[in-house]
Protein backbone atom coordinates (compact mmCIF):
# COMPACT_ATOMS: atom_id res chain seq x y z
CA UNK A 1 0.00 0.00 0.00
CA UNK A 2 2.77 2.45 0.96
CA UNK A 3 4.57 2.16 -2.37
CA UNK A 4 1.36 2.91 -4.27
CA UNK A 5 0.85 5.98 -2.11
CA UNK A 6 4.40 7.13 -2.91
CA UNK A 7 3.90 6.69 -6.66
CA UNK A 8 0.56 8.50 -6.56
CA UNK A 9 2.04 11.39 -4.55
CA UNK A 10 4.96 11.73 -6.95
CA UNK A 11 2.66 11.82 -9.95
CA UNK A 12 0.14 14.17 -8.32
CA UNK A 13 2.75 16.61 -7.05
CA UNK A 14 4.33 16.74 -10.48
CA UNK A 15 1.03 17.30 -12.28
CA UNK A 16 -0.38 19.78 -9.76
CA UNK A 17 2.85 21.76 -9.88
CA UNK A 18 1.86 22.81 -13.40
CA UNK A 19 1.41 26.58 -13.72
CA UNK A 20 -2.33 27.19 -13.25
CA UNK A 21 -2.12 30.89 -14.12
CA UNK A 22 -3.95 31.64 -17.39
CA UNK A 23 -2.70 33.53 -20.40
CA UNK A 24 -4.18 37.03 -20.03
CA UNK A 25 -5.34 39.00 -23.07
CA UNK A 26 -6.55 42.55 -22.43
CA UNK A 27 -8.10 44.51 -25.33
CA UNK A 28 -8.79 48.22 -24.80
CA UNK A 29 -10.57 50.46 -27.29
CA UNK A 30 -8.53 53.60 -27.97
CA UNK A 31 -10.04 57.07 -27.75
CA UNK A 32 -9.93 57.83 -31.47
CA UNK A 33 -12.40 58.69 -34.22
CA UNK A 34 -11.58 55.52 -36.16
CA UNK A 35 -11.92 52.22 -34.24
CA UNK A 36 -8.55 51.09 -32.91
CA UNK A 37 -7.50 48.79 -30.09
CA UNK A 38 -4.51 48.14 -27.87
CA UNK A 39 -3.95 44.43 -27.19
CA UNK A 40 -1.87 43.42 -24.17
CA UNK A 41 -0.95 39.72 -23.98
CA UNK A 42 0.49 38.54 -20.68
CA UNK A 43 2.05 35.08 -20.34
CA UNK A 44 3.57 33.30 -17.30
CA UNK A 45 7.26 32.41 -17.41
CA UNK A 46 6.32 28.75 -17.85
CA UNK A 47 5.36 29.65 -21.45
CA UNK A 48 8.19 30.62 -23.82
CA UNK A 49 6.12 32.00 -26.70
CA UNK A 50 3.25 34.47 -27.20
CA UNK A 51 -0.04 33.35 -28.77
CA UNK A 52 -1.19 35.40 -31.75
CA UNK A 53 -4.37 37.39 -31.10
CA UNK A 54 -6.35 38.19 -34.26
CA UNK A 55 -9.08 40.80 -34.07
CA UNK A 56 -12.12 40.22 -36.31
CA UNK A 57 -12.94 41.78 -39.65
CA UNK A 58 -10.34 43.82 -41.48
CA UNK A 59 -8.41 44.90 -38.37
CA UNK A 60 -4.76 45.39 -39.23
CA UNK A 61 -1.74 45.13 -36.96
CA UNK A 62 0.15 48.40 -36.53
CA UNK A 63 3.93 48.30 -35.97
CA UNK A 64 5.97 48.44 -33.87
CA UNK A 65 5.06 46.11 -31.01
CA UNK A 66 6.53 46.28 -27.51
CA UNK A 67 7.72 43.53 -25.17
CA UNK A 68 8.46 43.82 -21.48
CA UNK A 69 9.28 41.45 -18.61
CA UNK A 70 7.84 41.46 -15.11
CA UNK A 71 8.11 39.26 -12.05
CA UNK A 72 7.09 35.82 -13.26
CA UNK A 73 5.54 36.98 -16.53
CA UNK A 74 6.15 38.68 -19.89
CA UNK A 75 3.92 41.18 -21.72
CA UNK A 76 3.47 41.88 -25.44
CA UNK A 77 1.67 45.10 -26.49
CA UNK A 78 0.28 45.56 -29.99
CA UNK A 79 -2.00 48.07 -31.74
CA UNK A 80 -4.77 47.31 -34.24
CA UNK A 81 -6.60 49.66 -36.62
CA UNK A 82 -10.09 48.65 -37.74
CA UNK A 83 -12.75 50.04 -40.07
CA UNK A 84 -15.58 49.06 -37.72
CA UNK A 85 -16.25 47.97 -34.13
CA UNK A 86 -15.33 44.43 -33.11
CA UNK A 87 -18.45 43.74 -31.01
CA UNK A 88 -20.56 40.88 -32.35
CA UNK A 89 -17.65 39.41 -34.31
CA UNK A 90 -15.31 36.43 -33.87
CA UNK A 91 -11.95 36.81 -32.11
CA UNK A 92 -9.35 34.08 -32.66
CA UNK A 93 -6.22 32.92 -30.82
CA UNK A 94 -3.45 31.06 -32.66
CA UNK A 95 -0.51 29.25 -31.07
CA UNK A 96 2.82 28.87 -32.91
CA UNK A 97 3.37 25.77 -30.75
CA UNK A 98 0.93 23.47 -28.91
CA UNK A 99 -0.79 25.14 -25.97
CA UNK A 100 0.60 23.52 -22.77
CA UNK A 101 -2.83 23.22 -21.09
CA UNK A 102 -3.12 26.91 -20.16
CA UNK A 103 -6.49 28.65 -20.08
CA UNK A 104 -6.88 32.04 -21.80
CA UNK A 105 -8.54 34.91 -19.95
CA UNK A 106 -9.77 37.61 -22.36
CA UNK A 107 -11.01 41.04 -21.23
CA UNK A 108 -12.36 43.65 -23.66
CA UNK A 109 -12.98 47.24 -22.51
CA UNK A 110 -14.91 49.73 -24.63
CA UNK A 111 -14.78 53.51 -24.40
CA UNK A 112 -18.36 53.60 -23.09
CA UNK A 113 -17.32 51.62 -20.00
CA UNK A 114 -18.64 48.24 -21.09
CA UNK A 115 -16.44 45.27 -20.16
CA UNK A 116 -16.72 41.76 -21.58
CA UNK A 117 -14.74 38.88 -20.13
CA UNK A 118 -14.30 35.28 -21.19
CA UNK A 119 -12.18 32.42 -19.90
CA UNK A 120 -11.31 30.01 -22.71
CA UNK A 121 -10.27 26.45 -21.92
CA UNK A 122 -6.93 25.21 -23.38
CA UNK A 123 -8.88 23.60 -26.25
CA UNK A 124 -10.81 26.77 -27.19
CA UNK A 125 -9.34 29.25 -29.66
CA UNK A 126 -12.32 31.41 -30.67
CA UNK A 127 -14.78 33.74 -28.96
CA UNK A 128 -17.80 35.51 -30.39
CA UNK A 129 -17.55 38.94 -28.74
CA UNK A 130 -20.92 40.04 -27.24
CA UNK A 131 -22.58 43.04 -28.86
CA UNK A 132 -24.03 44.74 -25.77
CA UNK A 133 -23.71 44.49 -22.02
CA UNK A 134 -26.91 43.77 -20.08
CA UNK A 135 -27.87 42.09 -16.84
CA UNK A 136 -28.62 38.79 -18.56
CA UNK A 137 -25.26 38.66 -20.37
CA UNK A 138 -23.39 39.76 -17.22
CA UNK A 139 -25.10 37.04 -15.14
CA UNK A 140 -24.23 34.32 -17.67
CA UNK A 141 -20.70 35.61 -18.25
CA UNK A 142 -19.68 35.95 -14.60
CA UNK A 143 -21.40 32.74 -13.44
CA UNK A 144 -19.42 30.89 -16.11
CA UNK A 145 -16.22 32.64 -14.98
CA UNK A 146 -16.82 31.65 -11.36
CA UNK A 147 -17.44 27.99 -12.24
CA UNK A 148 -14.41 27.80 -14.50
CA UNK A 149 -12.19 29.50 -11.94
CA UNK A 150 -13.00 27.21 -9.00
CA UNK A 151 -12.82 24.03 -11.11
CA UNK A 152 -9.43 25.13 -12.43
CA UNK A 153 -8.11 26.25 -9.03
CA UNK A 154 -6.20 23.19 -7.81
CA UNK A 155 -5.26 24.78 -4.48
CA UNK A 156 -8.86 25.68 -3.55
CA UNK A 157 -10.11 22.26 -4.64
CA UNK A 158 -7.46 20.45 -2.59
CA UNK A 159 -8.51 22.44 0.47
CA UNK A 160 -12.17 21.51 -0.07
CA UNK A 161 -11.14 17.88 -0.65
CA UNK A 162 -9.27 17.72 2.68
CA UNK A 163 -12.17 19.43 4.42
CA UNK A 164 -14.58 16.87 2.97
CA UNK A 165 -12.58 13.93 4.37
CA UNK A 166 -12.12 15.59 7.76
CA UNK A 167 -15.91 15.78 8.08
CA UNK A 168 -16.65 12.33 6.60
CA UNK A 169 -14.25 10.62 9.03
CA UNK A 170 -16.29 11.91 11.98
CA UNK A 171 -18.43 9.34 13.75
CA UNK A 172 -21.59 11.42 14.19
CA UNK A 173 -23.68 13.97 12.29
CA UNK A 174 -21.51 13.73 9.16
CA UNK A 175 -23.90 15.25 6.61
CA UNK A 176 -25.23 17.96 8.88
CA UNK A 177 -21.65 18.93 9.78
CA UNK A 178 -20.64 18.86 6.10
CA UNK A 179 -23.49 21.26 5.27
CA UNK A 180 -22.51 23.65 8.09
CA UNK A 181 -18.83 23.44 7.18
CA UNK A 182 -19.34 24.15 3.48
CA UNK A 183 -21.81 26.94 4.29
CA UNK A 184 -19.33 28.51 6.71
CA UNK A 185 -16.54 28.34 4.13
CA UNK A 186 -18.85 29.89 1.53
CA UNK A 187 -20.01 32.79 3.72
CA UNK A 188 -16.47 33.52 4.88
CA UNK A 189 -14.85 33.68 1.45
CA UNK A 190 -17.85 35.61 0.07
CA UNK A 191 -17.26 38.29 2.72
CA UNK A 192 -13.57 38.79 2.01
CA UNK A 193 -14.15 38.48 -1.75
CA UNK A 194 -16.56 41.44 -1.67
CA UNK A 195 -14.45 43.41 0.82
CA UNK A 196 -11.30 43.02 -1.26
CA UNK A 197 -12.94 43.72 -4.63
CA UNK A 198 -14.28 47.04 -3.30
CA UNK A 199 -10.90 47.80 -1.63
CA UNK A 200 -12.31 47.77 1.90
CA UNK A 201 -9.73 45.15 2.96
CA UNK A 202 -6.66 44.33 0.90
CA UNK A 203 -3.69 42.01 1.35
CA UNK A 204 -0.61 41.43 -0.89
CA UNK A 205 -1.54 38.63 -3.30
CA UNK A 206 1.83 36.82 -3.02
CA UNK A 207 1.39 36.67 0.75
CA UNK A 208 -2.21 35.43 0.35
CA UNK A 209 -1.26 32.69 -2.12
CA UNK A 210 1.50 31.42 0.19
CA UNK A 211 -0.93 31.33 3.14
CA UNK A 212 -3.55 29.51 1.03
CA UNK A 213 -0.97 26.82 0.24
CA UNK A 214 -0.05 26.68 3.93
CA UNK A 215 -3.74 26.21 4.87
CA UNK A 216 -3.82 23.08 2.69
CA UNK A 217 -0.65 21.78 4.34
CA UNK A 218 -2.24 22.32 7.75
CA UNK A 219 -5.41 20.40 6.79
CA UNK A 220 -3.34 17.63 5.20
CA UNK A 221 -1.40 17.18 8.45
CA UNK A 222 -4.62 17.13 10.46
CA UNK A 223 -6.05 14.54 8.08
CA UNK A 224 -2.90 12.40 8.28
CA UNK A 225 -2.98 12.40 12.10
CA UNK A 226 -6.77 11.88 12.23
CA UNK A 227 -6.95 12.96 15.85
CA UNK A 228 -10.71 12.98 16.45
CA UNK A 229 -10.25 15.18 19.53
CA UNK A 230 -8.42 17.96 17.69
CA UNK A 231 -10.04 21.34 16.99
CA UNK A 232 -10.19 20.58 13.27
CA UNK A 233 -12.14 17.34 13.72
CA UNK A 234 -14.26 18.62 16.62
CA UNK A 235 -15.23 21.95 15.03
CA UNK A 236 -14.50 21.73 11.27
CA UNK A 237 -16.93 24.56 10.52
CA UNK A 238 -14.86 26.99 12.64
CA UNK A 239 -11.69 25.99 10.79
CA UNK A 240 -13.56 26.36 7.47
CA UNK A 241 -14.69 29.89 8.36
CA UNK A 242 -11.19 30.94 9.43
CA UNK A 243 -9.49 29.68 6.28
CA UNK A 244 -12.47 30.72 4.13
CA UNK A 245 -11.71 34.35 4.97
CA UNK A 246 -8.20 33.77 3.59
CA UNK A 247 -9.33 31.99 0.42
CA UNK A 248 -11.70 34.86 -0.37
CA UNK A 249 -8.71 37.12 -0.97
CA UNK A 250 -7.46 34.60 -3.53
CA UNK A 251 -10.80 34.66 -5.37
CA UNK A 252 -10.76 38.46 -5.23
CA UNK A 253 -7.35 38.70 -6.93
CA UNK A 254 -8.75 36.83 -9.93
CA UNK A 255 -11.91 38.93 -10.07
CA UNK A 256 -9.87 42.13 -9.82
CA UNK A 257 -7.72 41.07 -12.78
CA UNK A 258 -10.88 40.21 -14.74
CA UNK A 259 -12.64 43.41 -13.74
CA UNK A 260 -16.29 44.00 -12.94
CA UNK A 261 -18.83 45.40 -15.43
CA UNK A 262 -19.13 49.16 -14.97
CA UNK A 263 -22.90 49.15 -15.52
CA UNK A 264 -23.71 46.54 -12.83
CA UNK A 265 -20.87 46.01 -10.35
CA UNK A 266 -22.98 44.15 -7.80
CA UNK A 267 -24.52 41.86 -10.44
CA UNK A 268 -21.07 40.86 -11.67
CA UNK A 269 -19.83 40.24 -8.12
CA UNK A 270 -22.95 38.28 -7.13
CA UNK A 271 -22.88 35.96 -10.14
CA UNK A 272 -19.12 35.38 -10.04
CA UNK A 273 -19.54 34.29 -6.42
CA UNK A 274 -22.56 32.17 -7.39
CA UNK A 275 -20.47 30.49 -10.08
CA UNK A 276 -17.76 29.70 -7.53
CA UNK A 277 -20.37 28.06 -5.28
CA UNK A 278 -21.90 26.07 -8.14
CA UNK A 279 -18.45 24.80 -9.09
CA UNK A 280 -17.74 23.91 -5.48
CA UNK A 281 -20.98 21.93 -5.17
CA UNK A 282 -20.25 20.11 -8.45
CA UNK A 283 -16.82 19.16 -7.09
CA UNK A 284 -18.26 17.93 -3.76
CA UNK A 285 -20.79 15.70 -5.55
CA UNK A 286 -18.01 14.38 -7.76
CA UNK A 287 -15.65 13.48 -4.91
CA UNK A 288 -18.56 12.01 -2.95
CA UNK A 289 -19.40 9.73 -5.86
CA UNK A 290 -15.74 8.73 -6.37
CA UNK A 291 -15.24 8.09 -2.65
CA UNK A 292 -18.36 5.90 -2.48
CA UNK A 293 -17.14 3.96 -5.51
CA UNK A 294 -13.80 3.27 -3.81
CA UNK A 295 -15.59 2.13 -0.64
CA UNK A 296 -17.53 -0.38 -2.73
CA UNK A 297 -14.18 -1.62 -4.08
CA UNK A 298 -13.05 -2.30 -0.49
CA UNK A 299 -10.96 0.85 -0.10
CA UNK A 300 -12.10 2.29 3.23
CA UNK A 301 -12.53 5.98 3.97
CA UNK A 302 -9.51 5.79 6.28
CA UNK A 303 -7.26 4.49 3.48
CA UNK A 304 -8.64 7.11 1.10
CA UNK A 305 -7.97 9.88 3.64
CA UNK A 306 -4.32 8.78 4.01
CA UNK A 307 -3.89 8.93 0.23
CA UNK A 308 -5.51 12.37 0.06
CA UNK A 309 -3.50 13.65 3.05
CA UNK A 310 -0.14 12.70 1.56
CA UNK A 311 -1.05 13.96 -1.91
CA UNK A 312 -2.37 17.29 -0.62
CA UNK A 313 0.55 17.63 1.78
CA UNK A 314 3.20 17.02 -0.91
CA UNK A 315 1.53 19.35 -3.43
CA UNK A 316 0.84 22.18 -0.97
CA UNK A 317 4.33 21.97 0.53
CA UNK A 318 5.72 22.48 -2.97
CA UNK A 319 3.42 25.48 -3.47
CA UNK A 320 4.42 27.00 -0.12
CA UNK A 321 8.12 26.85 -1.04
CA UNK A 322 7.50 28.06 -4.60
CA UNK A 323 5.31 30.98 -3.52
CA UNK A 324 7.61 32.04 -0.68
CA UNK A 325 10.52 32.03 -3.11
CA UNK A 326 8.44 34.37 -5.24
CA UNK A 327 8.80 37.03 -2.50
CA UNK A 328 12.48 37.37 -3.38
CA UNK A 329 11.93 37.84 -7.11
CA UNK A 330 9.93 41.04 -6.72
Amino acid sequence: MSRYIFVFIFFAAHSLAHDARPIYVEINENDRAQPSYEVKTKIPDSLNFFPEVSLPGDCKLDAPFEKERGSGFSVLRTQFSCSEMIQGKLLTIDFPEPNPSLSILIRISSRNGEVHTRLLSPSEFEWLIPETENISSIAKEYTDLGIRHILGGYDHLLFVLCLFFVVILREQKKWRTLFLTVTGFTLAHSFTLASSVFDLITLPILFVEALIALSITFLALELAKSDKKSLTFTYPSIVAVGFGLLHGFGFASVLKSIGLPQSDLLVGLLFFNLGVEIGQVIFLFFIGFISLSFVRMSMSLEKQSVLIAYTAGASSAYWVIDRVMGFFSI
